[in-house]
């Protein structure tokens, strides 16, 4: 591993080219979170794909995926009702969960009693709790196509991006600027809104004080089969 002070793989640079850089270096239509799995892909050892996957009401969707393959994964979840990142969500709320399976093809991870017939499109995954809520987990997700392609190392320097990531994209101390473009990023995405339009509606919703990421979450839950009326 690297000591203490060494930014072996440069993740130091990938954060702050990613989450702050201020609005003057942000181009238009920026997005935080597909500028984190591509500092992933590009960063961090072995990895293949990237996506952020939410689990809400027994469903599992990714979104800001650097492969259109990791849609299976998430229709393969959906189908079997179970799977690795639909059985941590059940898990939750934690506020940070990690979560390495060697081989996605391997019949136990989807409670088959036999081998799956068709390989999934990605054999090894990497997932860090980015936010959890009681009905549901944000989650970084990282692929790769080989199995056991993560080694030790590897899953520690994830580990310790996704930490600091979260902490920068969801925590407290996040600037006001910085969560109410995410929520907006959120809702379009989620949505499929443009962006005036999603703005708009955050807006509609957004009471004094209150939290526009946590505003976001509720007003897309229905995206993934859940209730909008329900608070977090």
């Amino acid at each position: 591993m690297a000591s203490a002070g060494e930014d072996r793989n440069g993740l130091d640079e990938a954060l702050h080219r990613v989450l702050v850089g201020g609005e003057a270096h942000r181009p238009p239509g920026y997005d935080p979170l597909d500028a984190t799995v591509a500092a992933c892909l590009g960063s961090i050892p072995a990895v293949e794909a990237a996506a952020i996957s939410y689990v809400r009401a027994g469903r599992v969707r990714s979104t800001h995926c650097t492969d259109p393959a990791i849609a299976e994964i998430d229709g393969r979840h959906n189908e079997a009702g179970r799977g690795p990142l639909f059985d941590e969500a059940i898990t939750q709320p934690w506020p940070r969960s990690f979560i390495a399976i060697e081989d996605l093809a391997s019949a136990a991870v989807w409670g088959a009693s036999s081998p799956l017939e068709i390989a999934p499109p990605f054999r090894s995954l990497v997932s860090i709790t980015l936010r959890s809520t009681p009905r549901g987990r944000t989650a970084l997700d990282l692929y790769a196509r080989a199995p056991q392609a993560f080694d030790l190392d590897t899953t520690m320097v994830v580990d310790m991006f996704a930490v600091r990531a979260a902490h920068l994209l969801y925590g407290p101390v996040d600037p006001a600027k910085s969560r109410y473009a995410l929520a907006v990023e959120t809702i379009s995405r989620r949505l499929r809104l443009d962006r005036p339009n999603a703005e708009r509606l955050l807006l509609t919703h957004l009471e004094p004080l209150a939290d526009p990421v946590a505003v976001a979450e509720r007003l897309t839950r229905h995206a993934d089969g859940a209730e909008t009326t329900e608070s977090d």
